[in-house]
Parts: C-alpha cells; structure tokens; sequence
C-alpha cells in the first residue's frame, strides 16, 4: 500500500470515528437508560442536601433514595423508576423553589409526556434536565 492510500485510511477512520460520535452525542441527548440509577442518585442528594427544607423536597428525596436502594440490590427494575417518577410528579409540582418559572413547568412537561409515552429512556432524557435545572436553582 501506497503512502497515499494510508493517509486516507488514517482519515477514513478519524472520519468515521467523528461520525459514530455525533452519532452517539445525538442518541443520548434524548436520555440514556443505563443511567437511570445515576439521576435517581443525583435526585436523591440534591434534595437531602440542597432542598431538603421544603417537604416536597424530603418526599422526592426519600423515593429516590429508596428506589436507588432497592435497584442497587436488584429489587427494582425500570418498572419502579417509572413508578417513582409518576407518583413524583406532584412533589415535583409543588415544590417552593423552582428557578425560572416558565422553564421549570417546560421540564416538567416533558417529563410527563415521557412518562405517559412510556418510554425510559425518554423519561431519563426529562428527568436529567429537570435535575439539571433544580442543581442550578440550588447553586444560586
């Protein structure tokens, strides 16, 4: 092979490289359920930390601790996250400190409509950016 003919290998191959990233950035923009434990996590600590002060506060801490527990021994699958989110949406909804206004009923929104669509990794998707937001509100 010509010094030609593995230049553009080496460029194929960082081209394709490229192309399976974005690919991969694209695919888990819309949520990533092997990290379901992890946001559940994050919702866990931001509100026995954070927020912790406000009672709807404690009860979503307190889910989200439970259903970490109980998915880190293998008591809890996808089923008991969507659980979880559902009954969550009322603490959610209530919550005294929300950041933007506007922004937060967006998120919430969009983590119904995952839900009712059924799909988990979609749920995921709306249940991160929601933790997102709330991180911001509790930084500020």
């Amino acid at each position: 092979m010509g010094r030609g003919a593995a230049d553009a290998l080496v460029c194929l191959g960082a081209l394709l490289e490229r192309v399976d990233m974005a690919l991969t950035l694209q695919q888990l923009a819309r949520g990533d359920g092997a990290d379901i434990r992890q946001t559940a996590t994050w919702q866990a600590e931001l509100f026995e930390r954070a927020l912790s002060q406000d009672p709807e506060g404690r009860r979503l801490a307190r889910a989200a601790r439970t259903f970490v527990d109980a998915y880190g021994a293998r008591r809890a699958d996808e089923e008991q996250y969507v659980a979880m989110l559902r009954t969550g949406l009322d603490s959610f909804r209530n919550l005294a400190q929300v950041g933007d206004h506007a922004e937060f009923q967006m998120l919430l929104t969009d983590l119904e409509e995952a839900i009712n669509s059924g799909d988990v990794v979609a749920m995921q998707g709306a249940h991160l950016r929601l933790m997102i937001h709330l991180q911001a509100v509790a930084d500020a």
